[in-house]
């Protein structure tokens, strides 16, 4: 069963510096979180993964070391968190030294989803002006609580890039997670960034895009063709799907695309007929469109007389016309000469 980001609950928060000039900034204990700030982060969490996230799975045969922190955190996560912290502090500090990527904070924060231990790993984006330090207590560095609002609640520091991740309900199913990249230009315009989803955090988006491209397609074809009655709507919506399929996004939400072009009343049934057809209507789906190329250029209209009209999809938008004769039948008128014949 899937991550529901409703139900995460900040346990336990820990920040590190994590620089591209020197070896990171260790706190070695946890911050004290005050109800104010657990519910901030908490909102983020949530907010993000709902908003931006993709679903990813851990490949545990990774040579990083990452999968094998998450592996280690939920065989005890009492007593790995901090060790574990330090641990993905210096991957991540590893991988961004391959990259060209700005430094910032690492926060790891211990969750809870419902019955399930999670674990939560934030890239802040450190502006300039915010002088990070950890204070002492106990002869041990921590970041305080004052510190620690400076950082969530300026806007100057900014979240830009999160994992999540909790066990499966059984031994076989393995880690489950989300991940976003809050520096894309929009939920459409980028996945993850390669270093933080592939080298940092050793995980791989699940499904097969093109696959899940097409049956996303081919659904709403379905729903076009079976579902909407007005035949002029149906060849301005397979238009506008086709087109839409087209751009260059690499990520889209099924919902989002069709409610582009979809008439109000036309779109809570195609909600539920996603849902019927077991699609989440907001989820993220990465997109390849190489299976269904030659879908998204041609259109066919079968008439009930059996014949069919075929064609690029523009075309037959803008030179066949429908009208309805005084019977009530439909007519189909198309502009143009007749250039060949020939048998098919």
């Amino acid at each position: 069963m899937p991550i529901d980001p409703g139900q995460i609950r900040v346990e336990r928060v820990i920040i590190h510096d994590v620089p591209r000039s020197r070896d990171p900034w260790l706190s070695d204990i946890e911050s004290q979180l005050d109800q104010e700030l657990r519910t901030f982060i908490e909102e983020k969490l949530k907010r993000s993964i709902v908003r931006r996230g993709l679903a990813v799975t851990v490949i545990a045969a990774h040579p990083g070391d990452t999968p094998r922190c998450l592996a280690d955190y939920f065989a005890d996560p009492s007593n790995h968190f901090v060790p574990v912290s330090h641990r993905l502090a210096r991957e991540l500090s590893s991988a961004e030294s391959r990259v060209n990527a700005s430094e910032g904070l690492l926060a790891v924060v211990a969750t809870q989803i419902g019955e399930l231990p999670g674990l939560g790993i934030v890239k802040l984006e450190k502006e300039e002006g915010v002088n990070f330090r950890l204070e002492r207590v106990n002869g041990l560095n921590t970041v305080n609580l004052e510190m620690l609002r400076t950082l969530m609640f300026t806007n100057r520091t900014e979240v830009y890039k999160i994992g999540h991740f909790a066990p499966g309900e059984n031994e076989t199913s393995g880690l489950q997670g989300h991940v976003a990249d809050l520096q894309a230009e929009g939920v459409s315009k980028r996945g993850v960034a390669e270093y933080w989803i592939g080298s940092f955090l050793g995980c791989d988006y699940v499904g097969d895009p093109p696959v899940q491209t097409r049956n996303f397609f081919k659904v709403l074809m379905e729903f076009i063709d079976k579902q909407v009655d007005d035949e002029q709507r149906k060849v301005d919506y397979t238009v506008a799907a086709q087109a839409t399929m087209r751009n260059n996004n690499d990520t889209f939400r099924p919902m989002e695309v069709a409610s582009t072009y979809l008439h109000g009343e036309d779109r809570q049934r195609f909600h539920d007929f996603l849902s019927e057809r077991e699609i989440n209507p907001t989820s993220v789906i990465r997109r390849d469109t190489s299976l269904i190329d030659t879908m998204l250029r041609q259109m066919t209209l079968g008439l009930d007389t059996g014949i069919k009209l075929s064609g690029p999809a523009e075309a037959i938008r803008d030179h066949v016309r429908q009208e309805t004769d005084a019977d009530g039948n439909s007519i189909y008128i198309v502009d143009g000469d007749v250039q060949t014949v020939r048998p098919t």
